[in-house]
């Protein structure tokens, strides 16, 4: 019994690898990534010399640093007990959305949620100077989010409301949030996440 292996690769639902009895699916892969990042963000201490290289800021890309437009889920910050929420979260829905979409299609969707509104910020930088930084998973998680509406819009979360209720509640807050204090780039950010989602 080996406690490693990387997986059948027959269809497109098996995990990418297995770790003991865990299968390591997109989105165990992913939530893994944010937990070690947390543990990576407390040790650093305040100069996140580390993580801090992993933000997207379209300023910082244009310097020649272009890993961040993918890095960016990468860099969490445990500033809060509902980063852990966040994972939870994440986890669930990514983990029912990838079971229905499969591994492949899920990995390439979480592609497309994180490549494309990091180059259109990018773009968006070099056309109007506006710069920004966003950084962990939670736009990631957005994107999901209104993926998984879109594909279950009639699952009930609780107290009953439907998915797509949840998600198009959530992006509303979130775009009223950053409207509330001008930032057009997460506010951009965030339309092109739900626009891929």
């Amino acid at each position: 019994m080996r406690s490693f292996n990387m997986g059948r690769f027959g269809s497109s639902d098996d995990p990418w690898f297995r770790v003991g009895n865990v299968d390591v699916n997109t989105t165990a892969f992913m939530v893994g990534m944010g937990v070690l990042s947390l543990l990576v963000w407390s040790v650093e201490g305040p100069t996140h010399p580390l993580l801090g290289k992993l933000v997207l800021i379209p300023s910082e890309v244009m310097n020649g640093q272009i890993w961040r437009l993918l890095t960016w889920p990468i860099a969490n910050e445990l500033d809060s007990i509902w980063v852990l929420l966040l994972f939870f979260v994440f986890y669930t829905i990514g983990s029912q959305l990838e079971a229905s979409m499969g591994r492949r299609l899920f990995t390439t969707y979480l592609v497309l949620l994180i490549a494309i509104p990091a180059l259109v910020a990018l773009v968006f930088h070099i056309l109007t100077g506006t710069n920004g930084g966003v950084g962990g998973l939670r736009m990631l998680e957005l994107g999901v989010l209104v993926g998984f509406a879109l594909r279950m819009p009639n699952v009930r979360f609780w107290p009953g409301i439907p998915a797509w209720g949840i998600a198009g509640l959530i992006v509303v807050i979130n775009m009223l949030q950053y409207l509330g204090v001008r930032d057009s780039f997460s506010m951009l950010f965030l339309a092109t996440t739900v626009s891929v989602g």
